[in-house]
């Protein structure tokens, strides 16, 4: 082959690289969008703040509750309430108020000043947890495991026996239901009162409206959570026969009623809260004999200063159910001792 036959194959190479080349560049110039690196293995997203999802912590959705809001409650039946022994009538001398009913019958078996407004402390958080429980029954978007976000005026509640909870965290309403008839947390009162009014100046008024619907007569609510307030600390007042009302309308919610009876519950946190009611509780080293009180059913302690000590059982043995609510007792001894004394007296009594 010629040196000339060679040069013409070489020219004719380079004419087609050079064509093929200023057919790519140009398209290559006139994308002004960079395409962004592909991502390493290792790197992640950080989302938005707005597109972050709240947790929704348990416990687990149960199924829905059956039961209607109650409408006006049926009164107590006043007529033959029965005599206590003297060792018994003795001790209830230390009440400031109480009552004993049968639920099935509806029958007052023991009363002292039942419908006298009285401080009732922590027993305020019966109202709370019933409004609670009426919301989700009626709300599709609010269930137990329904997250909720901690707000600036609840970390502000005051520092006694609360939960400690900080702003921007989220609690689900099943562990704030826990925290507040468990443990009595006042924090969590307030959150879920917040949460369900979008104030708890409304909630309060609300709590006050559904009494006078269901009857009750003598409550005076300023606070879901029965702490005294303003510079006055005037206290939230009701009867021990409207504590009684509010814990009839609690007992076919069975879920609340389900906390009532537990001694302890664990949060998401891995915090846990305790219960204070004694008629739950078996032997410590102060009290060995000390055994809980047989189908009981709930419900909660209260105390303040103002109030003294105060309880709300409900007990259940072989279909008859009994409850009862004392207040102003000295001590939680003595009114735990009264209320085991007069539980059984009534077991003993005809329905």
């Amino acid at each position: 082959m010629s040196w000339k036959k060679v040069g013409l194959i070489l020219a004719a190479i380079v004419a087609v690289h050079a064509v093929v080349l200023f057919r790519i560049l140009p398209k290559e110039r006139k994308s002004p969008v960079e395409t962004p690196p592909a991502k390493t293995e290792n790197e992640v997203s950080v989302p938005k703040e707005d597109e972050v999802k709240p947790p929704a912590p348990p416990p687990s959705e149960p199924p829905p509750e059956p039961a209607p809001a109650m409408k006006r409650l049926a009164p107590w039946d006043y007529r033959g309430q029965g005599v206590l022994p003297a060792d018994i009538a003795k001790h209830s001398a230390r009440a400031r108020s109480g009552i004993l009913v049968d639920l099935e019958s509806r029958k007052v078996l023991w009363s002292k000043d039942p419908r006298r407004p009285v401080a009732v402390a922590s027993l305020t958080k019966l109202m709370t947890a019933l409004l609670v429980a009426e919301k989700m029954h009626h709300d599709r978007n609010w269930r137990w495991n329904t997250p909720l976000k901690v707000s600036k005026n609840v970390v502000n509640v005051e520092r006694s026996c609360v939960l400690g909870m900080k702003e921007g965290e989220y609690y689900a309403v099943g562990e704030l239901m826990q925290s507040m008839i468990i443990n009595s947390h006042n924090d969590s009162a307030v959150m879920l009162a917040e949460n369900v009014s979008g104030s708890v100046e409304e909630f309060v008024r609300a709590m006050n409206r559904r009494g006078g619907e269901l009857g009750m007569t003598g409550l005076n609510f300023n606070s879901p959570n029965g702490l005294p307030q303003g510079k006055k600390r005037i206290n939230s007042f009701a009867s021990a026969e409207d504590i009684s009302h509010i814990c009839e309308a609690l007992i076919q919610y069975s879920k609340v009623m389900e906390l009532c009876t537990m001694r302890s519950a664990q949060l998401h946190t891995g915090k846990k809260v305790y219960s204070h009611n004694n008629l739950l509780l078996g032997p410590t080293k102060r009290q060995p004999k000390r055994r809980p009180v047989p189908g009981i059913i709930g419900f909660k302690t209260g105390f303040t200063n103002a109030a003294g000590c105060c309880l709300a059982f409900g007990v259940k043995r072989n279909g008859r159910t009994v409850i009862g609510c004392v207040t102003g007792f000295p001590s939680a001894l003595d009114r735990d001792n009264f209320c085991r004394e007069i539980i059984e007296w009534a077991y003993r009594k005809k329905p």
